[in-house]
């Protein structure tokens, strides 16, 4: 079976820096949030199917075009031992450029977690394009998959269907959230289509001693976090 997630393709920094207190009360008042956000790393949905399956491969939408978008970001432990982070939001909307239509998340990965995964869990894609979870890989329908040892906490993706995707993810009294975190985005758009996609990440600390503190990306960040897909 061709593996068309490849899994052990490292993500390629975009960015790396500290994120910014959205408010002006705390602003150089405690050590800032560090994070690392990759570039997206895109598949040709049609061409891998078709590979896998031998055939000409229909698409859910023959007017359409899909493309698989892998999104990675890092959440560094913050320098205040006593500090954690409650909640961080990653969004990916798309943009068209030219033309006519939109682009849209047809599918997303993961879509609703409540507790951690253990062990290797199989997900692929299936005819349909559905992300699709199995213990067994054999179990998965005809497609492309990948093992995957889940490293998710507290996890809902919005935005099916819509053009601004995104992902929140919470902290978890026996999961940290901290670490490296992937999610996978399934963008439909019409042919020939400019797709563009803007990454964006925001976070809420608690530090030790203060309330809840929330943090954006800094402006300098903005142009390099802006990806042309297609």
């Amino acid at each position: 079976m061709t593996l068309f997630l490849e899994t052990d393709s490292l993500p390629v920094t975009a960015w790396e820096g500290y994120l910014e207190p959205l408010g002006e009360a705390l602003r150089g008042g405690g050590p800032l949030p560090r994070v690392s956000l990759g570039e997206p790393a895109t598949w040709n949905v049609a061409a891998a199917l078709q590979s896998e399956l031998g055939k000409t491969w229909t698409p859910p939408d023959p007017a359409l075009v899909y493309t698989l978008i892998r999104l990675s970001c890092t959440l560094h432990p913050p320098n205040d031992r006593g500090s954690r982070y409650t909640e961080v939001r990653l969004d990916a909307p798309l943009r068209v450029l030219n033309g006519p239509g939109q682009a849209l998340a047809h599918d997303l990965f993961p879509m609703q977690q409540t507790v951690q995964d253990t062990g290797k869990i199989a997900v692929g894609l299936n005819p349909k394009l559905k992300f699709a979870k199995a213990i067994d890989v054999e179990l998965l329908e005809v497609g492309v998959e990948k093992n995957y040892a889940a490293t998710f906490p507290v996890v809902q993706a919005y935005g099916l269907g819509e053009a601004n995707p995104y992902w929140l993810f919470r902290d978890h009294d026996q999961f940290p959230l901290q670490g490296s975190q992937k999610v996978y985005l399934l963008a439909a758009a019409p042919p020939d289509a400019r797709l563009r996609l803007h990454l964006r990440l925001a976070a809420a600390v608690k530090p030790r001693r203060w309330d809840i503190v929330r943090y954006g990306l800094p402006p300098t960040a903005v142009t390099r976090l802006t990806f042309d897909i297609q």
